[in-house]
Parts: structure tokens; C-alpha cells; sequence
């Protein structure tokens, strides 16, 4: 193997470098490409990247975890394992390299990898787990404005349908502290104990709290956290 290799000036502009979190990721990332094989592969264990790249720097061997972890998160790097150990590779190393002359280099003892290997040792980049994030939010947001919906039905006298779901939401996304464990029975709870009051009282219609009143601002529904006790003289 040669004693370097050719960095470019147009690591300068590189958009996924500027991405990395720390300028320690960034030093690992040029200070890799003289260590590089042919294939632009190198070993991916951080005690020889430590030992061997940084090698008097005194970086952690968690630091150098995490520049890798952040390397391979933007895509500057994929991981793989082979015969036991584990390896990195710069993605179009050789493009990056104008003058390599594999004919003139030595045979590299680390093994190219394999796609399957590529794609079962990368995991999600930034942009896969912030869509993810977006999707599971969008989810979220569905089941909860179902559930307010049935809430909304469930209740005896409803108004401004608009208003009492997202008031209702609101609830449930503030997850209340006493509705817990779980704040969607808790306040199914809240509508039962409020029916059984009514019925218990007797409360004509025009005297109910309508629903927007219920759940909005005001927060009635507090009042109904407990069960209506039973009239003096009942069974």
C-alpha cells in the first residue's frame, strides 16, 4: 500500500462533512484516507482507529465510536463485518482517487463486502429516522383525533364540534396528571361518573354542560373525576 493518498480541494465543499457534529468526526474522516486500502476499505474497530489514526491525540475509544457512528450516518462511510472483524469502506473511494494504480498496490488482506453486508451492518441515516419520527407523529395524531371523536360522541350534550375535539385532544396530548395511567379511559371514566350524575340528579337537558365548556378552558371535566355519591337513604 502507498504511503498516502490524494485528498482534493473539493472536501472543502463536501455538504455531507458540514453535517457532521463535530469537528473530531471531521479530522477522522480526512485523517482515514492515507490509512485506506485499494478499495478504500479500513478497519471500523475503534481501538485500532485510536491506536493507528489517532494515534497522539489521546481520543476515547467512545469518542472515536461516535465519530463513526456520525460518519456512517450521513452516508460518508458504511460498516461491515467479515471473518470475524470489522471493517469500513468510503463509498466511490476510487472516483475520489483520479491517480490509483491498483496494479502497482500490494493485495489488500481486507475483503470487499457484499451488498447484503452493506445493507444489514447501515443503519437508518438522520433523514430515514426523522421520517420515521414524522410518520409515527402522523399516526399519533390519527389515533388521537379517533379517540376524540368517540369521546366527543360519547358525551350527553354536545356543541361546537369543532372546538370540543380539539379541546379534547388537547387532553389526551397533555396526558393529565390525573387521568393517568392512561389518559383516553381516564376520561371515558370522567363521561360515565358526569352520566351517572345526571341521571342521579335528574338534571334536565338545558342544564347539562355542553361540550365545549366541558373539555375547553374551563375544565368542568375535573369535576367529574370521581364517581357521584350515592343519595342518602338509597341502597
Amino acid at each position: 500500500m502507498p504511503v498516502g493518498r490524494i485528498l482534493l480541494k473539493a472536501i472543502s465543499d463536501s455538504n455531507k462533512l458540514s453535517k457532521l457534529s463535530t469537528d473530531g468526526a471531521r479530522l477522522l474522516y480526512t485523517w482515514l484516507i492515507p490509512h485506506l486500502d485499494v478499495n478504500g476499505c479500513f478497519s471500523a474497530d475503534p481501538v485500532v482507529i485510536k491506536g493507528r489514526v489517532f494515534t497522539r491525540l489521546g481520543k476515547s475509544i467512545k469518542e472515536v465510536e461516535s465519530y463513526l457512528d456520525d460518519m456512517e450516518g450521513i452516508g460518508l462511510i458504511k460498516r461491515f463485518t467479515a471473518n470475524g472483524d470489522i471493517f469500513l469502506i468510503i463509498p466511490n473511494f476510487k472516483e475520489k482517487q483520479p491517480s490509483l494504480r491498483p496494479d502497482r498496490e500490494g493485495k489488500t488482506s481486507i475483503p470487499l463486502p457484499t451488498p447484503d453486508q452493506l445493507q444489514s451492518n447501515s443503519g437508518p441515516t438522520p433523514a430515514e429516522v426523522k421520517l420515521n419520527e414524522v410518520n409515527i407523529n402522523k399516526d399519533l395524531d390519527r389515533f388521537l383525533k379517533d379517540k376524540a371523536s368517540e369521546l366527543y360522541e360519547s358525551y350527553p350534550r354536545k356543541a361546537d364540534r369543532k372546538n370540543s375535539l380539539k379541546s379534547i385532544e388537547g387532553i389526551l396530548k397533555a396526558y393529565p396528571g390525573e387521568l393517568l395511567p392512561c389518559p383516553i379511559p381516564g376520561l371515558k371514566l370522567v363521561i360515565q361518573n358526569y352520566r351517572k350524575y345526571l341521571e342521579t340528579e335528574g338534571t334536565p337537558e338545558n342544564r347539562i354542560i355542553q361540550s365545549n365548556n366541558f373539555f375547553g378552558q374551563a375544565e368542568r371535566w375535573r369535576e367529574r373525576l370521581q364517581p357521584p355519591r350515592a343519595q342518602a337513604g338509597t341502597w
